[in-house]
């Protein structure tokens, strides 16, 4: 409830990850998750998983890691524009309602384990790609 107040008072949510020497890096980060399930628009780097979540300009920014003129010329474009804040926010939140829908998953698992242990059976996808997640 907390981090959800926090959010709430943001415009903008950053994070510039990057792939360390040693080549540690963030998979798929949990707070860049969190961030767009506020309506927040993100602007994070282009490694690891981030790209399977944040789709360049069109539910965030992706940027080179390690460039901060790109973070800078980013977050600006997103200060300045509230109609992109709002629409890429709004995308945000639609990304994760879809790839974090229960029945959603819950039904495309099925339909993987149907597939692998009946490998000639024609599966229909019935999901619904509607997003669950209520205003």
């Amino acid at each position: 409830e907390r981090l959800r107040d926090l959010y709430q008072r943001c415009a903008i949510f950053a994070l510039p990850c990057q792939i360390l020497d040693n080549g540690d890096r963030d998979g798929i980060p949990n707070v860049l998750a969190e961030a767009m399930a506020t309506g927040l628009p993100v602007v994070s780097t282009d490694i690891s998983g981030i790209p399977e979540l944040v789709v360049h300009r069109h539910n965030g920014f992706l940027i080179p890691q390690k460039n901060p003129e790109a973070l800078a010329k980013a977050l600006g474009e997103l200060l300045q524009n509230s109609a992109l804040r709002t629409s890429l926010g709004q995308e945000a939140r639609n990304t994760i309602c879809q790839i974090f829908d229960s029945r959603q998953t819950t039904q495309q698992l099925k339909m993987l384990f149907d597939t692998s242990c009946n490998p000639g059976v024609h599966h229909v996808d019935t999901v619904s790609h509607e997003p669950i997640c209520q205003a």
